[in-house]
């Protein structure tokens, strides 16, 4: 990953599929007071792993309800706080309780 400039790009693209990358972009500046405003961008790329690299070891974890909300909770917000589409779909603190109560079959 790294900060180009938008004349850099397609030999950029070029050099990485040549390295092997099957995936890429390139994240423009956006700000239009700046002087890189849509010629410079974070370009990025991403090649498979070689077979013969060692796997990671991975576990998979259930999360309950409480759990999953509490995750969610923490990852959309620096503060914690629910976002108007948490609340608006009922993913809300009220939301736990009902879903951890017994189902009748």
């Amino acid at each position: 990953m790294r900060i180009i400039d938008i004349d850099d790009l397609m030999p950029s693209f070029a050099e990485r599929i040549g390295e092997g990358y099957i995936y890429g972009d390139c994240q423009f500046s956006t700000d239009a007071s700046s002087d890189t405003y849509l010629r410079n961008g974070v370009f990025a790329c991403y090649r498979p792993l070689p077979a013969t690299r060692p796997q990671a070891c991975v576990r998979i974890v259930r999360l309950t309800p409480k759990d999953y909300l509490t995750l969610k909770r923490a990852s959309t917000s620096p503060s914690g706080e629910w976002n108007d589409d948490d609340v608006l779909a009922g993913r809300h603190r009220g939301s736990v309780a009902s879903s951890e109560q017994p189902r009748r079959p």
